[in-house]
């Protein structure tokens, strides 16, 4: 997303190019983030693949990898683009997530309504909802994280945009105090650490539903963060905090997917671990570090183009998908021919929300960014 989704702010980069005073090459992060939206629908729906594929937890793996990502990408821009443009972060951030939210949101409710709601396939339980509060909910989406807004979003995987929206607010907080103090690097240190003890907090007392549960996904935006700086210049402590944090993200990512109700055979029944939930793991750990490859990964002009072509739609296909999953399993559309309708009519919605609905954004980011997304 999940923003799901974090933005390519690495777009902005070249080695031709410095912000405040730091060269960066492009990196590669377009089409990984597309593999990692693509693992949604595919555990959502399987695409009209075979069925035990929505078992594996591979949606779980393209989300909490997103965060790591998004942990990455947010702490180099708010080092390199924001250092003292808060306000403007929050801009720019409310600018890529909201319009095509908007626009997947109308989509759902068009397919939903144009179904009824007393004619969904099997899997597909929603009420439309219309009165204003829950229409408030679905224009803000993160009311929905109130215990009011609760099951009021029609797009119900927003859940991840909101956790990402939460923690965008507060590592641009942790990096506005870090600017205002004389050691700004050990202040976001501190932030980080502290970051991880609430996450061991509601761990070991099981408070994921409080209003700070959220904190249950913290390792990954640090294990993220912690990998930007250690990038950008290494040291010990980094490398502490960078090893920690994915150990705990490990952690993080057994404890909620052994919560999760989803039922499969087990390996290993005497210690209780379920086959679905190592494989997901273990998608999750390659997955971690594919990207740390990526980080560092040499490309060409052409190469970069597709792959900021990809990173274009990857937020799209994550919100939208859901809808043409439905409208799949309504018409029995099963095996290759499921498979054809659900990746023609996702992967075509997300082209057009990003060009008519995103681009036209494109502009006025840049403006608040200081530098232009695309070298057109």
């Amino acid at each position: 997303m999940p923003r799901g989704d974090s933005d390519n702010e690495n777009h902005t980069m070249s080695t031709k190019n410095s912000v405040a005073g730091t060269q960066s090459s492009y990196r590669l992060f377009g089409s990984y983030r597309l593999l990692l939206a693509v693992l949604v629908p595919v555990s959502h729906g399987g695409f009209g693949l075979i069925g035990f594929i929505g078992l594996l937890g591979l949606g779980n793996g393209g989300v909490f990898l997103f965060f790591v990502v998004s942990g990455f990408v947010i702490s180099e821009a708010l080092d390199l683009f924001y250092r003292n443009s808060i306000g403007k972060f929050v801009l720019n951030r409310c600018l890529k997530i909201f319009p095509g939210y908007w626009a997947a949101t109308i989509i759902t409710y068009i397919a939903f309504a144009a179904v009824g709601t007393d004619r969904l396939p099997t899997g597909f339980v929603i009420q439309l909802p219309t009165d204003p509060w829950a229409i408030l909910v679905n224009v803000t989406m993160v009311l929905g994280y109130l215990k009011q807004g609760n099951n009021l979003t029609i797009l119900s995987l927003t859940w991840a945009v909101v956790v990402e929206i939460m923690f965008y607010g507060l590592a641009a907080f942790s990096f506005f105090i870090a600017a205002k103090t004389r050691r700004p690097a050990m202040t976001l240190g501190i932030a980080a650490i502290g970051a991880l003890c609430i996450y061991v907090f509601v761990w070991s007392t099981n408070t994921q539903a409080r209003f700070f549960g959220a904190f249950q996904f913290a390792p990954y935006f640090v294990f993220g963060s912690a990998l930007y700086f250690f990038t950008k210049k290494k040291g010990v402590w980094k490398l502490v905090l960078m090893v920690t944090s994915f150990l705990l993200s490990v952690h993080a990512f057994y404890a909620y997917s052994t919560n999760l109700p989803v039922a499969g055979e087990t390996w290993f029944s005497e210690y209780g671990l379920r086959w679905n939930v190592i494989f997901s793991m273990g998608v999750y750990i390659l997955g971690a570090g594919l990207f740390v490859r990526l980080i560092k990964a040499h490309t060409t002009p052409k190469k970069e183009q597709i792959d900021k072509r990809f990173g274009d739609i990857t937020y799209a296909v994550y919100l939208v998908h859901t809808p043409f999953i439905m409208l799949a399993a309504y018409f029995s559309l099963t095996g290759l021919t499921g498979m054809l309708f659900t990746v023609t009519t996702v992967f075509g919605a997300a082209i057009a929300i990003n060009l008519y609905v995103e681009r036209p954004f494109m502009g006025l980011r840049d403006r608040f960014r200081g530098r232009r997304l695309y070298d057109q």
